[in-house]
């Protein structure tokens, strides 16, 4: 099952980067960024998605917004595109 509509309690960071967290991106928002941007870093679609075991037609049709996937596969991405999964709302900064 996909799915269609993204949730906006799951955000994605870079590791260790608290600045993203702020802005509230959802998941499959930076999923898709960081997949476009793997191409610069040496690491192709088809790459990514014969690591979590799918097509590359999977991951292209996800960047390009006509298909969805499932939090289980996108919770196996994230780690190899360095993201991490933070469920929840973020934390107010402290002043």
């Amino acid at each position: 099952m996909t799915r269609s509509k993204e949730s906006k309690s799951c955000i994605a960071t870079d590791s260790g980067d608290t600045t993203a967290m702020q802005k509230q991106r959802t998941f499959t928002d930076e999923i898709r960024r960081a997949i476009l941007d793997a191409k610069a870093r040496g690491l192709s679609r088809y790459a990514i998605a014969k690591q979590v075991g799918v097509s590359e037609g999977v991951l292209s049709g996800f960047v390009k917004g006509t298909h969805g996937i499932s939090s289980d596969l996108l919770d196996q991405i994230a780690p190899i595109l360095g993201l991490r999964l933070v469920v929840g709302r973020p934390r107010k900064a402290r002043k």
